[in-house]
């Protein structure tokens, strides 16, 4: 039993401090902020990433197949 618990509580530990990051790091960004959330980059889907979509998935099933 100790050692799991040997194991269990650093984690823990851990996971509260990166959480407690994460959401200092989402404050600092502006998370709370009243105002439109903007991107400095427009990502949109073109038709070179549909065609290798399909590819990918063809070749994902042909492989399955084989």
């Amino acid at each position: 039993m100790d050692t799991l618990e040997y194991a269990i509580v650093p984690m823990v530990f851990r996971s509260l401090k990166i959480a407690d990051e994460l959401a200092a790091s989402a404050m600092v960004r502006g998370i709370e902020s009243p105002y439109k959330k903007e991107s400095y980059y427009v990502s949109r889907i073109a038709v070179l990433d549909c065609v290798l979509i399909v590819v990918s998935v063809g070749a994902a099933v042909c492989c399955c197949l084989l």
